[in-house]
């Protein structure tokens, strides 16, 4: 926005320190905004957030970019109303991280307050609030509501970049937007994240290619916005498909939710494998409970029975097995992650050098003095546009200083008109005399299409006229190469009793996620009793995983020294690449291997993996923390202490770790 004497930072009490006054706000922004809604496609407003009626998606291949699915109303998907366009959608990108929901909740209840006061008259504004539901990685639900929503572990996962609002919005309230949007980015770096710019939204004809690209937004609450359509506007056949996804997410697998159907579908007296879950499986009359809750199981007598909703389920199960495998797959690839995700580990030993192969690409701005080598094309002039657009300080023949901006009419949503729209963005200069750019000497001239247009519409729209971009060597990046490191990763798994339930399944995981969302061959060992088990020898086949994932059984006691010696023994014994043994355990070493102090023997076995040089973690409890200090020591490896051992930080340590050894 230009500046200028009608767009000035008015008092907060009014507008919250909103960079526009209320005659900006009234004669441009809001009407554009209206405008926007009414055009029925989304739009970005400000540098983070989109805004539409209909269903976004951000796709893991292109980072910034947003889709909008035109024909995906998000009234009819997400709340199954009868009418569309009643439902905004906004979202609003951040750093990876956990923003507070009930935070967002505030803020949004704040937001709506603040833009009643600023209007000077109600419009249906005072109940809005019971009418807009919020969703990020902590949880979800209606804003008025408890706000014990949303806890669904892929649901969370799928809000770890955004947050995510929708509210009831009729066409003259579409001033609130730039209220609430405000109010998301307050939100999101009270939480200590970064706000992330949006590129490009791209507003795609054809909808999600498939209901199920949509089931991670699906979930119970206590919303509102809920249509009149009980069952939803969904077929049974996506519904049953949701709810087995979910089921398997929670049972550890397609085949392990099979066998407990199946179980519970026999007579009482046949239920064999129940009965050893039931011992086994600490979080079991959890697990009933949920079935009982879905409708799936009912109490006769003293006895579970399936009932006639669990049986069509067992039914889509074995018919659709295949596609349930590719959707799993499909949620276990999808986990957002970066480096430094991970904890901060409370022990770290001296790096071991790893092996080479294959080159990476960094980017990185010009050193003083350095040789540019291979200039970094995008890079260098985005640098170069940052510094014209936003720093200015371009010298101009004269010596004098000028500084350029976008022109009144150009820049943020609502700071423009029609005529500015039709004449497309125009670029001035501040100084003096000096209205014409290509006067100021040698530059970048740099012209193209605005960002948000319809795939796949040729349509003919205003180009953006020349930008000068002054090029100094302060603005150069570079390319450089660098090896790549090798990183076979071993997971040494805790198979004893205390291991039965969420804590090995969060462990077996972690090995499907490590399989299919990395380059590198996986292998899993497991420890109990007084042996060592070879469970997945290093292999990159998921199909050789699962067979070997389904054979754990846990039971008996810790034999950690035995484990410790045996795993040094079998990476010595193949041709592994620089691999990372990660151990991951839930209690204190109960078996000895050379004298009778178990734990003397899990320490001395320790010493010989840092002898051998051999890259070692481990991931362990809180009550085992002075154990695991002493083990990590002796065994020069990292060490990650944690209240749970949870899917969500178990994937994180193990990338952070992986990534760490590659360099």
């Amino acid at each position: 926005m230009a500046r200028s004497s009608e767009c000035r930072p008015p008092s907060p009490d009014s507008t919250g320190g909103f960079l526009f006054s209320r005659e900006d706000f009234f004669r441009h922004l809001e009407p554009s905004l209206r405008y926007l809604l009414a055009s029925g496609q989304g739009f970005r407003l400000g540098e983070t957030a989109v805004v539409s009626r209909k269903v976004h998606t951000l796709e893991p291949a292109s980072p910034g970019v947003v889709s909008v699915a035109l024909s995906a109303d998000a009234g009819q998907t997400f709340y199954h109303r009868d009418k569309p366009g009643e439902v905004v959608h906004m979202d609003l990108f951040h750093e990876l991280g956990e923003v507070d929901h009930r935070g967002v909740a505030r803020a949004v209840q704040e937001a709506i307050d603040q833009a009643r006061q600023f209007y000077g008259v109600d419009l249906g504004l005072t109940s809005l609030a019971d009418y807009a539901d919020v969703q990020t990685a902590t949880g979800g639900g209606r804003v008025t509501g408890s706000l014990r929503y949303g806890q669904r572990a892929s649901l969370r996962r799928a809000h770890t970049n955004h947050i995510h609002l929708t509210i009831k919005l009729a066409g003259q309230q579409a001033g609130l937007l730039v209220f609430l949007a405000a109010a998301l980015e307050r939100a999101a770096s009270e939480s200590g994240l970064q706000i992330r710019r949006v590129e490009r939204v791209v507003n795609q004809v054809g909808g999600q290619g498939g209901a199920s690209d949509l089931s991670d937004y699906q979930t119970d609450s206590d919303s509102f916005l809920k249509g009149s359509q009980a069952g939803g506007g969904l077929s049974a056949e996506f519904r049953d498909l949701k709810m087995a996804l979910e089921l398997a997410e929670e049972v550890g697998g397609v085949d392990e939710l099979s066998d407990l159907l199946e179980e519970m579908s026999l007579e009482p007296a046949k239920r064999q494998k129940l009965a050893t879950l039931a011992r086994q499986d600490p979080s079991f009359p959890e697990m009933v409970s949920g079935l009982i809750r879905r409708g799936l199981l009912r109490r006769q007598e003293q006895n579970l029975e399936l009932t006639e909703a669990g049986r069509r389920l067992k039914e889509f199960i074995e018919l659709h097995r295949q596609e349930l495998e590719q959707n799993l797959r499909r949620l276990l690839r999808k986990i957002p992650w970066r480096a430094g995700q991970g904890l901060k580990p409370q022990l770290r030993g001296e790096r071991v050098r790893p092996a080479h192969y294959g080159y990476r690409r960094r980017t990185a701005p010009l050193g003083e003095g350095d040789w540019p080598g291979e200039i970094a094309v995008p890079e260098t002039v985005l640098q170069a546009a940052r510094t014209t657009l936003f720093r200015g300080g371009q010298a101009l023949p004269s010596g004098e200083k000028t500084e350029w901006e976008p022109a009144a009419g150009v820049g943020r949503v609502g700071c423009f008109d029609e005529e500015a729209m039709a004449r497309g963005p125009q670029w001035r200069s501040t100084a003096a005399g000096s209205a014409d750019p290509a006067e100021i000497g040698p530059a970048i001239f740099i012209t193209g299409r605005p960002q948000e247009e319809n795939a796949g519409q040729a349509r003919s729209r205003p180009a953006f006229p020349f930008l000068p971009l002054h090029l100094e060597q302060a603005d150069l990046w570079v390319n450089h190469r660098f090896q790549q490191k090798a990183a076979d990763i071993c997971l040494l798994l805790d198979a004893s009793a205390s291991m039965a339930g969420p804590r090995l399944r969060a462990a077996k995981y972690l090995a499907r996620h490590l399989v299919l969302s990395t380059r590198e061959r996986v292998s899993v060992l497991t420890f109990q009793e007084k042996e060592l088990r070879v469970v997945v020898p290093f292999s990159r086949s998921y199909a050789r995983l699962e067979e070997g994932l389904r054979s754990i059984q846990p039971l008996g006691l810790t034999p950690l020294a035995v484990a410790l010696i045996g795993s040094l023994e079998y990476l010595q014994s193949v041709r592994s690449r620089n691999p990372l043994l990660l151990l991951i355990s839930d209690g204190m070493p109960t078996v000895p291997k050379w004298t009778v102090n178990p734990i003397q023997d899990a320490l001395e076995a320790a010493g010989y993996l840092a002898r051998g040089r051999l890259s070692f973690g481990c991931i362990g409890l809180q009550p085992n923390r002075s154990f695991l200090e002493d083990l990590v020591r002796r065994g020069n490896g990292t060490l990650y202490v944690v209240n749970e051992l949870e899917k969500g930080l178990l994937v994180s340590i193990a990338r952070q770790e992986r990534e760490r050894l590659r360099g």
